[in-house]
């Protein structure tokens, strides 16, 4: 319709009147009128419009009358709350509209463009305005949206905006969403905006930084007048800096690798041409015999006394033998034990009797600990030797005691007490926050989506895609939202088992009993979309606009529902597949549908039960509605859900803590199939030695006599001793878990499930160490052997052999046939003894480190940490106490067994032929097994040749480097869908959560102030002019502008401006005391007639200032009433719904103990998300107490007492591991009598573990408490893999001081021997144990136990035994300290020495070495042919 007249007039009117309602149900509509004179009011008007519109409209004529005038001040007054707290919009507001009812100019800037015929007509007639033309200027409208853009609304987290104008981003959205006609809770008629009219509404507007206090407004509703926060950098992720598809931090290290290894190359190449011009000048070391810089081989070997150059030795001398095939093998000798001649050594001679000349010329260090060590573990094995049952006895009575403890057994599973420090910052302020406000809700969410949004979330790369998020369908439709409707009320009429709980006797409800809180869509509609008159044409208009204006959508429990918390995954663009046809994304467009049912949480166990019993009820319906989940047949709303071609993700507060459990018993056959494996390899393979029955005719079992002699593995097999051994390793962590419990100390799932794997891999390798040593100590003590001690010590001679072929090594694999009757010099308890005593120091070397390494790892506070840590400790150390006594005594059994031809396992049987226990050839190494002779004969005399050590430690610098750039990569978290199966529904459910909630977990900021007091009051508030500048609202005001530096989204609830809004006087529904008796406070229900607002008529009155604000008791006592005031449409800042448990008074109401402030968290999608919300929350509140002394502010969020570790978890692991590394280094220090060797230790160590730290940022293993203890079990593990080498090469002894020439050969036979001695042992016992386990770690379930253990655990022990059995040797040849002798070793030095004639053991060094390697001068191959 045409307007009437479009003629604008100074003093005219273009509506005024009562014309009457439209409905039923609308508003009085004002009536339109031609352009009538604007006439003065009477005086009772004139007071009733200075009391709405203030001074402006208090002289002159106007254009409304008195039923106008009432509805203006009703519509107002619905406005107060949300902006009185900012003078500039509130007046900005009220002239807007004053000027819209009452201006006596109308005509210039109103048109009314439509009209109606009421069917109620009023006093003033029946036409009534439909639409009007408010032509207003740009100025004003721009400066109207700004004074208000800001202004919070602290009962929501959100904006007055987002009340008032839908959200709207700029000033034509405000003034069209405050236009649009809604008769109900709007304009009761259409108003337009256009632009363009000279003669607009342009009056100049107020601004929220003005001086004047009719306009300034504060620092939370205006950031112009706000402090400046100090700039903080936002966190930085991924690289800064690239050089091509590298970082430059990856960059550097090469290049400083490449520099290095060019600078190392030429070095070498410079320091070579020296060598070879001083070899030419032919200078030999006076009267030594050893030419150091000859034209030959670059050395010979040691001239012994009574040697002459180019004569053999006599008789019993070392040189070499008369013998044809002797003579053709002693082309070299060794240097082990050897004394350095000329001027680097003594002139003395070796004597050529045999009993005493060797050692009268070779006189090795001596270490007093080591003697004494070695004398000690001798005589605890003579001792266990000569009473084995009352070994057997004691030990059996120390682990029945520890076992007791059993009965105290508790397994931890609560995540809180497992991975929080008791006494840490985290978990004090979570249990403050409990005690005064109550634990956080336990929610209970559905996510309802497409079926196509569900393949979506389930890729594994959804979260790289959520740009993608906007093509998929849309997740609601009419018949979807019945559904939903469905299954809501399905919910509500559930009943738990047995108890028959509801959902009303678990929910929150704090506007009232039966009034749950539930966050879904529907609440929009009042959850009955009947009642609301909800269709198929009209439901995403009306869910669209309550999503813009929640407030005037309600749900039953009376609070605001955001649509960022129900509605998910909303697209900014609809493209309809052409982006040229896009529009804006709207609330019905949704991706994602949320659910959410707010269950109350207490402190009272009862309560708890409770509300587990019916969330389990409700998952088992949930289970039957999402289709089949664990076996729950589905349900009809589960088949309705298919047809509509929905799905649906889900999770109760219970779901985790079940799956969890579920997990683990999922795993549970997986992991003990691992330990049988271990259990079964390490005995077979321990039982494998080859012990060798020699000829004779001792009588036993006839009928099994048939046997083959050389396959008479029943008695050589030493499976019932290896079986002994394992169950030895268990008993000792049953032991110490018993021990443990028994003082108090939980256990965990991880210990469960990891100790006894850890414990079984590193004892296992004490086993095969002793039970190797025995057989060493049988084949030395027989008299079929040439090298034992005895022969020696009788002939004086080395014996004439037969001719074996040692280079192919097949001979000692036979038999030796002759009819030589086994007889031993020493009986197996010596031998028993002889062999803890060589190997006790070693395992004391080994388990010491280890069980210092785990007891400072203990020392970290995580109760999950520290537990395994203790657990770990004490585990070692009663298995080596059990391994040192009652299996020493099982060895020398074992003995007598074997020697009396008694069967494994069923020692009632008896094998015909004497069996001997080392070997009956005379081979010198025929016990040693395959690998054994492939260490001595190829790997070792291998690793030690001078261009193989240098492309050693070529290749583990450069995986130092690599390692230290997949470290750079780790990133630090533990994302809990690890721990879940793989199948487990609680996977969709969190892909759902990152891909849809676009709102992260609340934050609550928990000050401790006397708010009763104005100082106080000034340190918190934020709507007051006279606020303090960094007031706790005022900096989380500030950081909310900064959401990419603060991860805060939303402004926070502000109770303390909130409460004293609350008591202004203009605000006439809120705070009323009754007119008869001010004492006494109006209830909602009283009349208005009863009652005058609180403050009326107060000196001074309230002001934006605070003066006159209530302190002391006042303020307590209107505290009081505010909690108690029901939030609604008439008052939204009543404190009752929003507030009732963010304020803690004390028991006698006299003082607020404690407060918070709510806000919530930006999305927070990764691990990285969380911890650098924290950091960020933690830089806040830091802020907050430094600015505002008197006061104390913490933050608390549901996730940070998870996350608080990782704020600490770098310095933690640096100190845990560096305290390690330190100890390891005393240990090895004062147990090998070496700080060169020591280094070299540690130095392994800390390259493995590096090693392990770039293997997880390869694999995506992230940086957690977890693997800190997988760190500190590495170290432990690193240590067991290099202790015996180390050992074992202190204990070759050496005479010659390092700047000796020879000094580096020496060394390298002592790395030589240390491997030949140990190297299988290490590489079968505690390699071959710990990748057997680990192989089927790997077909597990679960992704934690796979990444974690499988993964990371075989990275692990393959670095471990490279740095242990390639790495070690290498820089051991270099930097090695000297070795000792104890007295124990003169026998070996002296079988070495003699030895070293006959070619047979060192045959592997008599191969010639290229030219680049006669040319190194500190270390290279043990012997060499021709001269050496």
């Amino acid at each position: 319709m045409a307007s009437l007249d479009n003629e604008p007039g100074e003093g005219r009117c273009v509506m005024r009147g009562d014309c009457g309602k439209a409905s039923l149900f609308s508003p009085s509509l004002p009536c339109a009128v031609d352009h009538v004179p604007a006439s003065a009011p009477d005086a009772a008007l004139r007071s009733q419009i200075e009391a709405v519109c203030g001074p402006d409209l208090a002289q002159g004529d106007v254009c409304c009358t008195s039923s106008q005038v009432e509805a203006l001040s009703a519509n107002l007054q619905q406005a107060e709350a949300l902006i009185s707290s900012c003078p500039a919009c509130r007046n900005n507001f009220r002239n807007f509209f004053c000027s819209f009812t009452c201006s006596p100019n109308q005509a210039q800037f109103l048109d009314v463009s439509r009209t109606q015929k009421t069917s109620n007509p009023g006093p003033d007639g029946d036409i009534a305005v439909k639409s009007v033309e408010y032509w207003v200027s740009d100025a004003f409208r721009s400066g109207f949206f700004d004074s208000c853009k800001d202004v919070k609304f602290g009962a929501s987290n959100g904006f007055a905006m987002d009340l008032l104008g839908g959200g709207a981003k700029e000033a034509d959205g405000f003034l069209k969403f405050m236009g649009d006609e809604k008769p109900l809770v709007g304009s009761p008629f259409q108003i337009n905006f256009p632009h363009g009219n000279e003669s607009s509404f342009d009056p100049p507007p107020r601004a929220c930084s003005d001086e004047d206090l009719a306009s300034r407004c504060a620092c939370v509703d205006c950031p112009d007048v706000c402090t400046v926060l100090p700039h903080v950098d936002p966190p930085q992720r991924g690289d800064r800096c690239t050089v091509g598809a590298i970082s430059c931090y990856s960059f550097a290290l090469i290049i400083v690798y490449a520099l290095a290894l060019l600078a190392t190359m030429v070095g070498y190449g410079a320091g070579k041409s020296r060598k070879k011009r001083r070899r030419r000048m032919g200078i030999t070391h006076r009267a030594s015999g050893i030419s150091v810089a000859s034209e030959g081989s670059g050395y010979e070997r040691v001239r012994l006394s009574g040697e002459e150059e180019g004569t053999p030795s006599e008789g019993g001398s070392l040189g070499p033998s008369s013998d044809g095939a002797s003579s053709e093998r002693s082309g070299g000798g060794g240097l082990l034990g050897a004394t350095g001649l000329g001027r680097w050594g003594s002139d003395a001679t070796l004597s050529r009797g045999l009993a005493s000349g060797p050692m009268d010329a070779t006189q090795p260090r001596s270490y007093a600990l080591a003697n004494f060590l070695n004398s000690a573990f001798y005589k605890l094995g003579i001792f266990v030797t000569h009473a084995p049952l009352l070994t057997f006895a004691g030990g059996l009575i120390l682990v029945a005691l520890c076992n007791i403890g059993w009965s105290s057994f508790v397994v931890e599973t609560d995540p809180v007490r497992l991975w929080v420090a008791p006494n840490s910052e985290s978990k004090v302020r979570k249990e403050y926050f409990d005690e005064h406000f109550g634990p956080f809700y336990r929610t209970q969410q559905i996510f309802v989506m497409d079926a196509e949004a569900k393949a979506f979330v389930q890729s594994p790369d959804h979260l790289q895609r959520l740009n993608e998020v906007g093509q998929l369908p849309q997740a609601l439709d009419f018949e979807r939202l019945r559904w939903l409707q469905d299954v809501e009320a399905a919910v509500g009429q559930l009943r738990s088992e047995p108890d028959g709980y509801t959902l009303e006797d678990v929910c929150f409800s704090p506007t009232g009993p039966g009034i749950c809180v539930v966050q879904s869509p529907l609440g929009y509609f009042q959850d009955d979309l009947d009642g609301s008159g909800i269709d198929e044409t009209n439901w995403a208009d009306r869910l669209n606009r309550c999503a813009q204006a929640p407030a005037e959508c309600l749900p039953p429990f009376g609070a605001p529902l955001k649509s960022n918390v129900i509605l998910g995954g909303i697209p900014s663009t609809i493209t309809n597949g052409s982006t040229e046809d896009g529009r804006p994304g709207q609330p019905s467009d949704a991706r994602s549908a949320v659910v959410t049912y707010v269950v109350n949480n207490s402190l009272n166990a009862t309560e708890v039960a409770k509300a587990q019993q019916w969330e389990r009820t409700l998952e088992n319906f949930l289970f039957g509605v999402a289709g089949g989940i664990h076996g729950v047949p589905e349900n009809d709303l589960g088949r309705r859900r298919r047809e509509l071609d929905l799905e649906v993700s889900i999770s109760t507060e219970s779901s985790l803590q079940q799956e969890l459990g579920s997990s683990s018993n999922t795993d549970g056959p997986t992991i003990v199939a691992s330990y049988l494996l271990m259990f079964i390899y390490a005995a077979l393979t321990l039982g494998g030695g080859g012990h060798r029955p020699v000829g004779g005719n001792s009588q036993g079992n006839k009928w099994l006599s048939f046997l083959p002699t050389r396959h008479r593995l029943l008695v050589r097999s030493k499976f019932t001793l290896g079986l002994f051994g394992i169950i030895m390793v268990l008993a000792s962590v049953s032991s110490a878990i018993g021990l443990l419990s028994a003082i108090g100390v939980s256990t965990t799932l991880i210990i469960a499930e990891v100790l006894p794997f850890l414990v079984l891999a590193v004892g296992v390798d004490n086993i095969f160490l002793l039970s190797n040593e025995m057989d060493r100590q049988s084949t030395l003590a027989s008299t079929a052997n040439p090298y034992s001690s005895a022969s020696l010590a009788r002939s004086g001679a080395l014996p004439s052999m037969p001719d074996f072929d040692f280079e192919n090594g097949d001979d000692d694999d036979e038999e030796y046939s002759g009819a030589m009757q086994p007889t031993y010099h020493l009986s197996s308890n010596e031998r028993a003894a002889r062999s803890l005593g060589r190997m006790g120091p070693s395992i004391l070397l080994s388990a010491s480190t280890q069980i210092s390494a785990f007891l400072i790892g203990a020392l970290v506070p995580m109760p999950a940490v520290r537990n395994f840590a203790l657990y770990a400790a004490l585990s070692m150390f009663i298995v080596v106490f059990l391994q040192c006594t009652c299996f020493v005594a099982a060895m020398k059994l074992d003995a007598d067994r074997t020697e009396s031809s008694r069967i494994d396992c069923l020692p009632c049987l008896k094998l015909p032929g004497a069996i001997a226990l080392g070997s009956g050839s005379m081979v010198p190494h025929a016990s040693e097994g395959v690998l054994g002779r492939f260490i001595r004969r190829t790997y070792a005399s291998t690793l030690v040749k001078p261009f193989v050590k240098k492309l050693v430690l070529v290749a583990f610098s450069a995986l130092f480097v690599l390692s230290l750039i997949g470290a750079h990569k780790v990133e630090m978290g533990l994302d809990q869908r690890l721990a879940l199966p793989a199948d487990s529904y609680l996977r969709d459910y969190f892909n759902s959560l990152d891909a849809f909630l676009d709102v992260g977990p609340p934050a609550y900021f928990v000050s401790q102030a006397d708010v009763t007091h104005r100082p106080g009051q000034q340190e918190l508030c934020g709507r007051f002019t006279t606020c303090a500048d960094l007031s706790v609202a005022n900096v989380l005001e500030g950081e909310r502008k900064r959401p990419d530096v603060s991860f805060i989204a939303e402004p926070a609830s502000s109770w303390l401006d909130d409460f004293l809004t609350y008591l202004n006087p203009v605000l006439e529904s809120c705070c009323r005391v009754r007119k008869a008796n001010p004492s006494q406070f109006c209830l909602p229900s009283d009349p208005d007639f009863r009652c005058k607002p609180c403050f009326e008529g107060r000196e001074p009155p309230w002001n934006i200032t605070l003066d006159g604000m209530p302190e002391d008791g006042e303020f307590m006592r209107y505290l009081g009433h505010w909690l108690q005031s029901p939030t609604n449409e008439d008052c939204p800042l009543g404190g009752q719904a929003s507030y009732s448990s963010a304020v803690d008074i004390n028991a006698e109401g006299k003082e607020v103990t404690a407060s918070h402030f709510r806000t919530y968290h930006t999305p927070l999608r990764s691990q990285a998300d969380f911890i650098d919300a924290l950091r960020s929350a933690e830089r806040i509140v830091e802020s907050i107490n430094e600015a505002n002394p008197s006061q104390t502010t913490f933050h608390y969020s549901i996730f940070a007492i998870f996350f608080d570790q990782y704020l600490h978890l770098r310095t933690t692991a640096a100190l845990v591991l560096s305290s390690a590394g330190l100890a390891i280094f005393l240990i090895t220090w004062v147990l090998l009598g070496s700080w060169r060797t020591s280094a070299v230790v540690v130095a392994c160590v800390i390259s493995a573990v590096t090693g392990v730290v770039g293997f997880m940022g390869a694999a995506g293993i992230g940086f957690n408490a977890l693997t800190l203890v997988n760190l500190t079990v590495c170290s432990a593990i690193c240590v067991e893999f290099q202790a015996h080498v180390a050992k074992a090469f202190m204990k070759a002894p050496s005479s010659l001081p390092r700047s000796h020439p020879m000094a580096g050969k020496e060394r390298d036979e002592r790395a030589w021997a240390a491997l030949v001695d140990v190297g299988g042992s290490v590489l079968s016992g505690i390699t071959g144990t710990k990748l057997v386990g680990i192989s089927v770690l790997a077909l597990t379930k679960s992704e934690l136990l796979k990444l974690y253990y499988a993964k990371m655990w075989a990275a692990l022990i393959l670095l471990g035994a490279l740095h242990g059995l390639v790495l070690l040797p290498v820089l051991l040849s270099y930097y090695g300290g000297s070795g000792y002798a104890s007295d124990e070793e003169e026998s070996e030095v002296r079988r070495r020495l003699l030895r070293a004639q006959d070619a047979a053991e060192y045959r592997p060094f008599t191969a010639e070495e290229d030219d680049d390697e006669e040319d190194d001068e500190e270390g290279g191959s043990i012997g060499s042919g021709g001269s050496r």
